[in-house]
């Protein structure tokens, strides 16, 4: 099933929109930015908000999600995907705090370990996955790359 593989795809890019190593005593204006950007993404896919989503998302990050399953844009994915997830899932992504992200430069990454998950949402994430990179965009603004 292709949607299928694509929850599969999404759950992967979520446990990677949660990859990083290690923690600032006092958060820098660049790790609060990445930290708002990874809340302010779960969050749009708490809304099953895939256009939200993926506006948070590079356009390579965009293209490579949407070939993921063929017949799909990077919006229409995710919202079919957050659709998928139940009511309490997509009300605990809503709520999932960031910390710990590392930021080198214009890349920033963040773990599994950086987001503090309920139980409802825990199973949705993989500590298996790699980090996900962030791009900086602008001064503040942070883009998703994976």
């Amino acid at each position: 099933m292709r949607l299928r593989r694509a929850t599969l795809a999404a759950a992967v890019l979520l446990g990677v929109i949660a990859a990083g190593c290690g923690s600032t005593a006092s958060p820098s204006p660049q790790v609060t930015a990445v930290e708002r950007t990874v809340s302010a993404s779960l969050s749009d896919l708490s809304r099953a908000d895939g256009r939200a989503f993926c506006s948070m998302m590079t356009a390579a990050g965009r293209y490579r999600l949407a070939h993921t399953v063929h017949g799909y844009s990077c919006a229409s994915l995710m919202s079919t995907i957050a659709l998928n997830l139940s009511s309490e899932q997509r009300a605990a992504l809503a709520h999932v705090a960031v910390s710990g992200v590392i930021v080198h430069g214009g890349t920033a990454l963040v773990s599994v370990n950086d987001l503090h998950l309920s139980d409802a949402v825990e199973g949705a994430f993989s500590a298996k996955t790699g980090p996900t990179e962030l791009i900086r965009v602008s001064h503040n603004t942070w883009r998703i790359a994976a």
